[in-house]
This record gives C-alpha cells, structure tokens and sequence, in this order.
C-alpha cells in the first residue's frame, strides 16, 4: 500500500487535509505541487515548514515522477485544466468538489478517463457523514413509506471561514475561480442525488442578495424533481450565523428531521409510535469522514 505515489496539486486546507491524511493512513511517498501565486502563502508556508514536503513548482515536472493518483485540489476553475494534464500523464485523480465551474474540458477528460482505464473521484464527503448514512438506511428499511417530500438547508457566513484569509479573495467568493454559493457548497445537492437519485428537472432563483463584497451568488433556492417524482427545495447561503445544516424527508409512514450540525436524526412514525432517534457516536469528529472517504 505505502508504495504508492501521490501528488497535492494545491495547498489550501482542503490539500493539506488530504496531506495529512495520507500520512495518517501509512502513505509516505506524497509530494505537493504549489504555484506560490495564491492569497494564503503565510497558511501554506506554515504547512511546509512543519510537514517538509517535497515541493514541486512545475506540474510537468511533478508529473514526471509518475504518482499512481494526484489530488487536485487547488481553485474550481483549475480543475479541469490539472486533472487533464494528470490524466495524459496516466494519473488517477481525486478532485475535490465541485468537478468544475463549467462543462469546458470535461468530455475531454471523460474520454482520457475511459482510453486509460482511470478512477476519477470527485470529493464529496458528505457520502460518508454518520448521519447521512443513517438516513439513507431508514429509507432503504422503508420506514418513511413513499417519499413525498424533501427539504435541505446550509447557511454558513463565508467571512469567518478561514481566518487566515480575506474572504474577498477566496476562490469561494470570485467569479474567476469558480465560487458562488451554488458550487461551493453542493454537498446537499449531491448527497441528495445519493438517496433518491437521478433528477430530471432542476430549477434555481437567487443572487447575490447580501452586503457582503463578493462577485457572485450568495443566497440560492433550489428546486429539484428528481426522476421519482420526489420533489426537493435546498436553500444554500453564505450569510447565517450560527451555522444552520439541516434535512427533512417527509413520506407516507412518518418524517425524519436532521441536524447536521448537532449530528442528530429523527424518525418520526405518521402512526404514533415510539420516534427512533439517532445520534453520532460520541467520539465522532469531522475529519473522520475524510478518512473514511480516503
């Protein structure tokens, strides 16, 4: 297993994260690729200097040590543009999410993908949240009967973030590197297609509705039929504090409520009976799912 290569392409927390983790898991042979052009050098020097990486700052260069998989987890709008260079290179890739700003490049990538039997995996860890995974059991036991209905809400403000940065120039606020509320954080519409899959019909309203100095949506209301005929609205913005995280599915037999924030679930029987109630286990902690997800 340790034999294994990987490459870092991006030290924001979500790269040194997955640096980390790596070499938690037995992993030794990781290397980082940095472009020092970034707005958060202090953070990452800081990391370097601790961790003492082997640091690229050509990504041919790094390319040619041949990794078994690169971890591409620098600005949305770079994606695409790194996962097709690794993926010429014969790399297998982990892409953090969302995939990309736009579809440009990614047929190119799907093709390259298919020709060089590649894993390409986009990083949605939420998959692997406890709760969520309770969730999706209920409904596989078909306790809530037929689903009728599903509402999902995140609110967190964008400015507290990372303090170790302006959020007027994190990429999760510029137009240029693919930010907005809507691919930021699409953790719920993508755990939302993991328990009732495939949609057929999606619709959004919103915008930048807040005082907040920033290029691009900050509040977004979505509707989803998904091919089912279960309806879901998910309401994302950058604005609330605390943070609100939460999940309703309402069907024939009863409800279940979450807060994904207290790590806690609800089943509630239409018939009256005794609620199930769920909670993550008391040792839980968030960087467990990225473990798992790894």
């Amino acid at each position: 297993m340790t034999s294994q290569k990987f490459l870092i392409s991006g030290l924001g927390s979500i790269g040194q994260r997955h640096y980390k983790n790596l070499k938690q898991l037995g992993y030794d042979q990781l290397a980082v690729f940095r472009t020092g052009q970034g707005q958060n050098q202090p953070f990452v020097n800081k990391f370097i200097g601790e961790f003492k990486p082997q640091v690229h700052t050509d990504l041919d260069e790094a390319l040619g040590e041949r990794p078994t998989a690169v971890f591409i987890t620098n600005p949305t709008s770079l994606h695409v543009p790194t996962a097709l260079k690794a993926a010429r290179a014969g790399c297998h890739l982990f892409i953090e999410k969302p995939l990309s700003h736009t579809l440009d490049g990614t047929d190119d990538l799907a093709g390259l993908a298919r020709r060089h039997n590649l894993i390409v995996y986009v990083g949605y860890h939420w998959r692997f949240n406890p709760v969520i995974r309770q969730i999706k059991n209920w409904l596989e036991a078909g306790l809530v009967g037929k689903v009728t209905g599903v509402s999902a809400a995140l609110g967190e403000l964008v400015s507290e973030w990372h303090p170790w940065e302006d959020y007027r120039t994190s990429y999760a606020c510029r137009k240029d590197l693919g930010g907005g509320v809507i691919l930021t954080q699409s953790h719920e519409l993508d755990y939302l297609y993991w328990l009732f899959g495939p949609v057929e019909k999606v619709a959004a309203f919103g915008g930048k509705l807040s005082g907040l100095e920033l290029e691009v949506e900050d509040t977004v209301k979505i509707i989803m039929q998904f091919k089912s005929g279960v309806v879901a609205s998910v309401n994302l913005d950058y604005l609330q504090k605390p943070s609100r995280r939460e999940l309703r599915v309402v069907g024939t037999k009863g409800r279940i409520e979450a807060d994904l924030v207290s790590s806690g679930a609800l089943f509630l029987p239409a018939d009256g009976s005794d609620k199930l109630v769920y909670r993550a286990p008391a040792d839980f902690e968030r960087n467990a799912v990225y473990l798992d997800e790894l």
